[in-house]
């Protein structure tokens, strides 16, 4: 099936080409070629693209003012000119951040490969990938090299296989997955013997039961606004990201916190409304990090702290300047002289006179066509000079913005960091609605701190609906442990007494509390028959501190306060 070629002639079509672009309710990606100075698209052969007919839209551009219009209606760096192309994506608007858009250049050898690349990229492939699925058989087979967003695969069977970026791992480099070597297994189309890894077929359940709800991964940064942003957990698993989930200031933009192509790190937790989501306003650098999916069978994660998306230097494949050379208007041949083989005829004086006229008038055609020729040459010199001094300046433009989006890019990580660095367990307190909430999301990070993954599973559970906290809890603490030491101390002692770790490591010398410690047959008990105990949060320190608390039953407690050394009130 071949593409439909849609010719770019006119401003109206420009009109249309933009507002094409800017659709809400577009299905397919924009692919825009433009002409470079000294050429025509017809010069290239363009059949490549029929490869793509069903699945996006073809505009040319041959003359150089219209994508000047068209640079007019976008926002700056959103045009293509000066032979550059681009596949715009599904949902490209005003709003979208053309450096996130790779510029391609169908004058080299690979650029129709690449745009080719870019169009399944961008492309709504689920069916498509649904009906391949549906015709495959199981295979086995080994990676042997990559080629533009491609890995080739040698089949256990025999033959060739190609894996598609596209199909398998949308927008992810196929090099972050596999590596030269590898076993893959999957399902292969026989019909373009193209085999999708199983390793793509993985959903949010399988990121929930590797990481666990409340826990700390990466995530790829895939799109951001003013108020939100998507990143993806898996090449095929994209999640909204909301301001308030990433920064607790109003005033803070999505735009300036995320890049496009950032690997950060983000926290799983459920929603209000039930559904899996992300966080990252709640990070700190003592976190327990757990990697990424692997997307083959014993692989590395697919997604690394230390990675990001590659960012196209902006100094690379710029649009290059071509003189348009001056071609004079020649005159045409003069006559040619009468030889002596010809009859020689004596002219009539009416007969010089009319060729005296024609020699007249022909001497002053050539004096107007040098002069035109002559105007003509400085029409085509000024002509050169703006072209060469627009294109330089939008290159240049083009450098300093990407320069300071990538400055801009680093100061947000740097800052991200810090924050991070900053945070303490006093600090979090202002993140909550209550202090429930903020404390037992203390108890959480040191549970998840301190006790390995088979010790939260089988030994230590953390239930919040085994314990309460008693009417002056919270005030206490800001009397006893209003330092972060201290509370960091009474975060882990009270994890140890309700996940239940004191009754096996016996680190906080639980006792019932007795007035003034003197002995007595019988501790503190309430009416409920709970039972009052102290405990240990710190040694051999000037008014050590102590936690009060009420056990209810073997496993349920209510905690009272947390004292200095010298008191013994409940």
């Amino acid at each position: 099936m071949q593409i439909t070629k849609n010719r770019v002639t006119g401003n109206d079509a420009v009109d249309h080409l933009v507002n094409r672009l800017k659709r809400t309710d577009r299905t397919t990606p924009i692919c825009v070629l433009t002409a470079p100075p000294a050429g025509k698209l017809d010069d290239f052969d363009l059949s490549a693209f029929d490869e793509v007919a069903e699945h996006c839209e073809l505009h040319l551009i041959d003359n150089p003012e219209l994508t000047r219009r068209m640079a007019d209606k976008l926002q700056p760096a959103g045009a293509v000119y000066g032979g550059a192309c681009r596949v715009y994506p599904m949902g490209f608007n005003l709003k979208s951040d053309p450096y996130e858009i790779p510029i391609r250049y169908i004058t080299n050898p690979s650029g129709i490969s690449e745009l080719i690349a870019d169009v399944w990229a961008n492309a709504e492939l689920s069916g498509y990938k649904a009906e391949k699925l549906a015709k495959s058989r199981p295979a086995v087979g080994t990676i042997t090299t990559f080629f533009e967003a491609r890995a080739m695969v040698k089949l256990d069977s025999g033959g060739l296989a190609t894996i598609r970026q596209e199909l398998s791992f949308p927008g992810v480099p196929l090099e972050w997955v596999f590596k030269v070597g590898d076993k893959v297994t999957g399902s292969l189309d026989l019909e373009d013997n193209v085999l999708i890894p199983t390793g793509s077929q993985q959903t949010i359940d399988d990121v929930v039961a590797a990481v666990g709800l409340g826990n700390v991964t990466l995530g790829l940064v895939t799109e951001v606004e003013r108020q939100t942003g998507k990143l993806k957990l898996l090449p095929n698993l994209e999640i909204q990201i909301t301001r308030p989930e990433i920064s607790h200031n109003e005033r803070d933009l999505v735009e300036d916190l995320l890049g496009v192509g950032e690997v950060v790190l983000v926290r799983l937790y459920r929603h209000a409304e039930g559904k899996i989501r992300v966080r990252m306003d709640d990070i700190d650098d003592d976190e327990v990090l757990y990697p990424a999916l692997a997307l083959t069978p014993n692989g590395e994660p697919w997604l690394r702290e230390d990675r990001d998306i590659p960012i196209a230097n902006p100094e690379q494949e710029q649009p290059v300047f071509v003189e348009t050379e001056f071609e004079p208007v020649e005159a045409p041949e003069e006559p040619a002289p009468v030889t002596a083989s010809q009859p020689i005829q004596t002219p009539s004086p009416s007969d010089n006179n009319a060729r005296a006229m024609a020699e007249f008038t022909a001497k002053q055609y050539r004096l107007k066509l040098d002069e035109a020729n002559s105007k003509l040459l400085e029409v085509t010199n000024g002509m050169n000079e703006a072209n060469r001094k627009w294109l330089e300046a939008a290159r240049e433009l083009e450098l300093m913005r990407r320069a300071q989006r990538t400055e801009k890019r680093k100061v947000t990580k740097e800052k991200r960091a810090n924050e991070r660095a900053r945070s303490t367990t006093w600090s979090r307190r202002n993140r909550f609605d209550n202090e429930v909430d903020w404390f037992n999301e203390e108890l959480r990070r040191a549970w998840i701190g301190r006790y390995s993954p088979s010790e939260r599973r089988d030994l230590y559970i953390l239930d919040t609906a085994a314990f309460t906290y008693g009417a002056r809890f919270f005030e206490s603490l800001d009397v006893a442990v209003p330092d972060e030491d201290g509370i960091r101390k009474a975060v882990r002692a009270i994890l140890d007494i309700v996940s239940l770790r004191e009754n096996d490591a016996r680190l906080h010398s639980v006792h019932p509390l007795r007035e003034a410690e003197k002995a007595s047959p019988d501790g503190v008990t309430r009416p409920d028959g709970a039972e009052l105990l102290r405990a240990y949060i710190e040694e051999s320190t000037s008014q050590a501190r102590r936690l009060h608390f009420w056990k209810i039953t073997s496993k349920t407690f209510e905690l009272s306060r947390v004292v200095l050394h010298d008191d013994y009130k409940p």
